[in-house]
């Protein structure tokens, strides 16, 4: 068990020192098809059944119950995760947020500057 931790960091170590990015397999390409239709449970939860339109990359930053950031956090996505794209929304400030799903398919919303997509 050490041996294949210390194996695994050296590997990372290697990676990170190189300036390359590691990025799980799963990560990379969640094997789930995307839900039918969006969970509710928030107010700004998308009421009509909707579909995976679209995907982008997490630049690091939580998936949310709400389009606001002081809503309480469903899951943290990492730099370079992928995620499913449902929608987007503006909140009361004007402010960009998108409905997605995650590789370990938690649902919520995430501000547009934590994903490549952008604002």
């Amino acid at each position: 068990m050490r041996i294949r931790h210390a194996l695994a960091t050296a590997a990372l170590g290697t990676a990170l020192a190189a300036g390359t990015t590691v990025v799980p397999a799963a990560a990379a390409a969640p094997a789930v098809a995307p839900p039918a239709t969006a969970v509710s449970g928030s107010s700004a939860t998308p009421s009509s059944d909707v579909s995976a339109t679209a995907y982008t990359s997490s630049t690091g930053g939580y998936l949310r119950e709400d389009y606001y950031g002081s809503a309480d956090p469903v899951s943290w996505t990492y730099n370079g995760e992928s995620l499913y794209v449902y929608t987007y929304d503006y909140n009361s400030y004007g402010n960009k947020w998108y409905w997605v799903r995650d590789s370990e398919n938690n649902i919520g919303w995430i501000y547009c500057g934590n994903v490549t997509a952008g604002c």
